[in-house]
């Protein structure tokens, strides 16, 4: 939904700055009134809208997007009143076509002035203030003589009648219905005038807004049918006959092949039907715009003379499902060329500005006039880029974009050629997505400021915020794309600037705070560490204490142990060294006894060896001697010790005993 948008595309009959009328096939734009000759495969049709209008004097012409319907309308019922078809009224027609858009009287009223006689300037404002008069105004105006031509029939022609239903206010509502009115007492009244509207087949429930509309539309409504295999056949063979070129039977065979895989004339159980509607939607726009491509290429090729297309054209092409996608990138490409990579924002901005829609299949084109795709585009800084965009894809040889005017000024408007061109080319399809969460982002940033000037503000915080920043950056958005919402962009701007600010000094207030708790913590931890140390160092000197006093307790045991020791051993020595000291005597006096003997019975030896020789008796004394004196000193060894060489104690030694008494 679009607030404030007063641009329609009321005058968009010009489509391109050359409309030339060789091209056969149109491209992805609606055929002309002045192309009907190469308008093929709807003869059915155009004589059943004759036939209904002629009965209701109201037609409403329904289908969904893509399905033909102004084309039909344009190039096939056009043609055939002015032939005469019609069974009552003849050929003598003036035809007034207009949009609604958001002011439908005044669009009105512009296309009346537009179709009178005799190039007379005429007062649009003046004009639309009588058809807003009431019901009857139309009626008033259809007997100016200066506006239409006497004895001549009118034909009032609504394109897109769905954007009656888009109104954002109570004003534009009443307009809107003032407007319906208006068409539906104009048909109930016996004037040389008919009405007929274009509308897509999803709005039929949304005519019971306003009075006497339903049942109009159920009396003259006509469903635009989906063309046959064989009549797509004909949409293809006729116009190239017309311009004297051929087609081979390959090619005719690969188009109509993938017509029917790309949406099958007859449909599946076991598909997705929203998805089979697009693709039916898509498929007449796709056909014709491969086949103007093939037949504009191979028409500035030297050397193909006479013209005749074949399956490599289609080929190059990018054949049925890729030609969009493909031209659209050779167009970017060429305008990155001329105009630098900027460009690609400016590209953006502008396809973004004219479409609308709830989701891609839903999809609908937004007119807009040149100031405000400048607007868009970046403000009169970009104007040149913003212009040179219109131009590049408004070309004769693209035909993405149609304006109302040859010449581009502020208040020329400037339309998408057809929805098929948003679903099939993908960048087109990605920048949707990206406005369609631009518009929420634009609602939901809307209702938190909304929030923040209610009895409890609050600034935008957490997730929500980071979303609104992240957009903000990446999308730049700008006035006219607030005002394309109806949203105030200062206010909100301000808004989310001070939201950021909120959290940018939450956050250094929430980062003070962590810091003086981390340091809290930190002097905590110092101090519980200090205090831990000062625990442990005192219990190490408790335990070296205790180790100490273990240590001297040991020593002291120790000690007193080897006192006691000493003094045993001391005892003990003393009480040896007295019982040596006796045992000496007693030994002593037992050798003495025993030498004493020995010296007797020596002696008595002697005595009785007195009758052996002196020199025998010696030697026999001698040995004797030896033996006693070697006794003598085994005993003593033994017994004594600590009395051996020297005789201490007084008491001399055994030899020198016995020595004493061999002497």
């Amino acid at each position: 939904m679009i607030a404030g948008e007063t641009a329609t595309e009321v005058e968009l009959l010009a489509v391109s700055p050359s409309s030339s009328g060789s091209v056969p096939y149109p491209g992805l734009r609606a055929f002309r009134r002045d192309e009907s000759p190469l308008f093929f495969g709807r003869d059915t049709s155009i004589d059943a809208m004759v036939d209904r209008l002629a009965t209701t004097r109201f037609l409403a012409v329904l289908g969904p997007s893509g399905s033909g319907k102004s084309s039909l309308v344009r190039a096939g019922l056009y043609d055939a009143l002015k032939l005469g078809l019609h069974p009552s009224l003849g050929g003598r027609w003036q035809i007034a076509e207009c949009n609604p858009g958001r002011r439908p009287i005044s669009n009105l009223a512009a296309a009346l002035a537009r179709s009178a006689h005799g190039n007379a300037d005429h007062d649009v404002d003046l004009l639309a203030a009588q058809l807003g008069r009431g019901p009857r105004g139309l009626a008033e105006v259809a007997g100016s003589e200066t506006l239409f031509r006497k004895g001549w029939n009118i034909l009032i022609v609504v394109d897109q009648f769905e954007e009656l239903f888009r109104f954002r206010d109570y004003g534009e509502r009443e307009e809107t219905e003032a407007f319906a009115a208006l068409l539906m007492e104009t048909v109930q009244l016996d004037l040389p005038l008919q009405v007929v509207i274009t509308m897509r087949s999803e709005y039929l429930g949304a005519c019971s807004l306003f009075p006497r509309l339903a049942e109009q539309i159920s009396a003259g409504s006509f469903l635009t049918p989906r063309m046959t295999r064989n009549e797509c056949l004909e949409a293809i063979e006729g116009p190239s006959a017309v311009a004297d070129c051929a087609l081979t039977e390959d090619l005719i065979a690969a188009v109509l092949n993938d017509i029917q895989c790309f949406a099958p004339f007859e449909s599946s159980a076991n598909v997705d039907q929203a998805e089979v509607l697009a693709h039916q939607a898509d498929q007449l726009p796709l056909m014709q715009h491969v086949l103007n491509r093939m037949w504009r290429s191979a028409k500035d090729q030297p050397g193909r003379e006479p013209l005749e297309l074949n399956l490599d054209d289609y080929n190059a092409a990018g054949k049925l499902s890729g030609a969009i996608e493909r031209h659209g990138e050779d167009v970017l490409k060429a305008l990155e060329q001329e105009c630098g990579p900027r460009i690609d924002r400016v590209v953006e901005q502008v396809f973004r500005a004219l479409f609308d829609g709830p989701s891609l299949s839903l999809a609908v084109r937004r007119p807009r006039k040149v100031e405000k795709l400048i607007a868009a585009g970046g403000g009169e800084g970009r104007r040149a880029d913003v212009l040179a965009v219109i131009e590049a894809f408004r070309a004769d040889d693209c035909s993405f974009l149609r304006t109302s005017e040859p010449e581009l000024d502020d208040q020329v408007v400037v339309d998408l050629s057809h929805e098929s061109l948003i679903r099939r080319w993908p960048k087109l399809a990605e920048w949707f997505a990206a406005e369609s969460e631009t518009d929420r982002l634009w609602q939901r940033l809307a209702d938190a400021a909304e929030d923040h000037r209610s009895d409890r503000p609050a600034f935008a915080t957490g997730a929500a915020l980071e979303r609104f920043r992240d957009w903000w950056e990446r999308e730049q958005p700008s006035r006219f794309s607030a005002e394309r919402y109806g949203k105030d962009y200062d206010a909100l701007s301000q808004f989310l600037a001070g939201s950021v600010e909120e959290a940018r000094r939450v956050a250094e207030q929430r980062e003070a705070e962590t810091k003086a708790a981390a340091e809290e913590r930190e002097k905590k931890r110092q101090g519980e560490a200090e205090r831990k140390l000062q625990e442990r160092e005192a219990e190490a000197r408790r335990e070296q204490e205790e180790r100490w006093r273990k240590v001297r307790r040991r020593i002291g045991y120790a000690a007193g142990i080897a006192v006691a020791l000493f003094i045993g051993a001391a005892i003990v020595n003393w009480q040896l060294a007295r019982r040596n000291d006796e045992l000496n005597v007693t030994r002593q006096q037992l050798v003495l006894a025993t030498l004493s003997s020995q010296r007797a019975a020596l002696m008595f030896v002697t005595q009785l060896c007195g009758r052996v020789d002196e020199k025998d008796r010696e030697q026999c004394a001698a040995s004797y001697l030896r033996q006693i004196e070697k006794a003598a000193k085994t005993t003593a060894v033994t017994a004594l010790p600590t009395q051996q060489a020297t005789g201490e104690g007084g008491t001399a030694a055994p030899s020198q005993i016995i020595v004493g008494s061999r002497r």
